[in-house]
């Protein structure tokens, strides 16, 4: 707290901009202490909030594209794409690690992959890219054997799903007969 109140002033004489990134709510922050008051009042009316990419899974496909095409100069391979499972996979996960997570898993992807497509032999290496990542993302997300009120009903059956997509192994057709709906119902849910 004592560093963050050295910074206010010089942020006030600063002619500079910058950007500062929050995992949670600076405001939320500010409430409990954890950021000091004057520092969130020199910035508090220019924030701008960007969703978590698991609220924006439609951005998703162009988030891989870009990423195959940094990862496929960086190791010299010429992958086009991933195979439907490897996407249904994706499209499934929490996402607890946001844009560095899928950075990081499509690196690892492209990689160990050979030939033009990403294929499901790459679904076991979600869980180490996964393990990279905090090791309380699993607690987070709800995926750890409890259920947490605290969350919407929305995002608890999220974690369901994702929870038994796991424990199938990312198989839609397994999960949904586990699950006790059809196929097509869990592939319209996982693309929401």
């Amino acid at each position: 707290m004592k560093d963050q109140r050295g910074i206010t002033p010089v942020l006030l004489k600063s002619r500079s901009q910058l950007i500062f990134s929050f995992e949670r709510n600076p405001a939320d922050l500010k409430t409990e202490n954890a950021l000091d008051a004057k520092l969130y009042e020199t910035f508090q009316d220019r924030t701008i909030f960007l969703p978590p990419l698991r609220e924006r899974l439609n951005e998703l496909d162009e988030y891989i594209r870009t990423f195959l095409i940094m990862y496929n100069e960086r190791f010299g391979k010429q992958i086009v794409g991933l195979r439907l499972e490897v996407m249904e996979a994706l499209y499934v996960h929490p996402w607890q690690g946001n844009l560095f997570e899928l950075k990081e898993m499509i690196e690892t992807f492209v990689k160990h992959s050979e030939g033009e497509y990403i294929g499901k032999d790459v679904l076991p290496l979600m869980r180490q890219v996964e393990g990279v990542q905090s090791s309380d993302s699993a607690g987070r997300s709800g995926l750890s054997g409890f259920v947490d009120l605290n969350k919407t009903l929305d995002e608890i059956e999220r974690d369901v799903i994702q929870a038994v997509l796991e424990r199938e192994n990312m198989n839609l057709s397994a999960a949904a007969k586990r699950l006790g709906i059809n196929r097509s119902t869990l592939w319209r849910k996982v693309k929401e």
